[in-house]
């Protein structure tokens, strides 16, 4: 081979070398960062479950095991739906930052996705409400102040029963219009409580407890007399409870639908510009795979022969094969270590970690494995051929 030719070689190969090395990195971050499967994907991989229970919450909600629970078992019960929706909102973004759809709307995405008012009522129409039921009876015959001789606490878990649907149905009426006006579809929001059902319930759930077992001082009252001591003491006590509550979610906030519609648009903002960025990655991945085949057929023109262009190739690959997977093992064994060492994340947590730095290294290490494949049948093809094969001095 001529001295001009040689150059050309060693040149082109080295290109081909930093090229692949590039792409590399490229491939990396398409099929990782870059891919809405791939993020969705670890979402799924995240341990709600353990996480929920390794979590601490607030002091008041600590101290009621109950509620605690309930929290908890909403979580895990709908972690699969939820992740979903998540993975739902996700495409739709990257669709949006890879150019698929024009406009990207977050208050109508998230209204179609993780703030459905249907998934939510959906949530709440499956749980066991009857911990938070107890806590609110609690607040409303504390401020109330229940008269003497009349008491919830033989009754509290019937009276937690009886009110769950009432609550389940007064809290789905209202989600949509809480959403609609949190999200900015709507300008303000009246939200009507019936409290008359919870009056009844307790009626109906303290008469036969008074009836039963009445204060001393009523011991000799027939039953027609009790009936009517009872309505007597009840309806005074319901007197100061209202009978609806109208709760208008201006007049207790009204800066939060801007300030949701701010961190909205900083939020398209970013994806904006984000898009610009992606497209130009994109036109640079594609590019590089156009720069790396040109880089190949020109050393298979410069050589013009099966032997010398599969021996140049194979090395070049192999070699890329090799340096990666060495990469790849260390970098995995430096985040095993570093994982390790994170004492005060949860378990986990550590777990999930390690399981996403060893993934968001996988296209890499594919990559060098075929790569690697690819350069040994290469440099297996040229020693076979200079064999078995007279050298013709042409391509063939």
């Amino acid at each position: 081979m001529s001295t001009p030719k040689i150059i050309a070689v060693v040149f082109l190969s080295l290109l081909l070398a930093l090229a692949l090395f590039v792409f590399g990195f490229l491939f990396t971050m398409k099929m990782t960062a870059l891919s809405a499967s791939y993020v969705s994907s670890r979402i799924d991989s995240l341990p709600v479950a353990s996480l929920v229970e390794e979590v601490e919450f607030d002091e008041t909600i600590e101290n009621n095991p109950e509620l605690v629970n309930l929290i908890k078992s909403i979580i895990t019960e709908n972690e699969a739906e939820l992740k979903e929706r998540i993975g739902e909102t996700i495409h739709i973004i990257y669709g949006y930052l890879n150019g698929k759809s024009e406009d990207l709307d977050m208050a109508l995405v998230l209204k179609d996705t993780i703030l459905d008012p249907d998934f939510t009522i959906s949530i709440i129409e499956k749980a066991d409400l009857t911990p938070l039921v107890k806590e609110l009876v609690a607040e409303m015959v504390a401020e109330a102040e229940l008269p003497y001789g009349l008491s919830t606490e033989t009754h509290i878990d019937d009276i937690a029963q009886d009110l769950e649907p009432w609550l389940k149905e007064q809290t789905t009426a209202a989600i949509p219009s809480i959403y609609d006006y949190t999200l900015g579809f709507s300008q303000n929001t009246d939200i009507v409580i019936q409290l008359e059902p919870v009056k009844e319930i307790l009626r109906s759930n303290l008469r036969q407890d008074f009836l039963d077992s009445p204060p001393p001082e009523f011991a000799g009252l027939s039953r027609t007399e009790l009936e009517h001591k009872f309505d007597e003491i009840f309806n005074e006590f319901a007197s100061d409870i209202q009978s609806a509550i109208e709760i208008d979610m201006e007049l207790m906030d009204s800066d939060m639908p801007s300030d949701i519609a701010e961190s909205l648009a900083e939020v398209e903002e970013a994806l904006s510009e984000s898009r610009i960025y992606v497209g130009y990655f994109n036109t640079v991945y594609g590019l590089l795979i156009g720069f790396i085949v040109l880089l190949i057929a020109a050393i298979i023109l410069v050589y013009r022969e099966v032997k010398g262009s599969s021996r140049i190739l194979g090395g070049i690959f192999l070699g890329y094969g090799i340096v990666n997977l060495i990469a790849v093992s260390i970098a995995r064994g430096i985040a095993k270590t570093k994982m390790t060492q994170l004492d005060d994340i949860p378990s986990s947590i550590q777990t999930w970690l390690l399981q996403f730095t060893t993934s968001s290294l996988t296209p890499l290490l594919i990559l060098a494995v075929v790569l690697f494949i690819t350069g040994a049948a290469l440099l297996a093809i040229s020693f076979f051929y200079k064999r078995n094969r007279p050298q013709t001095g042409t391509f063939e």
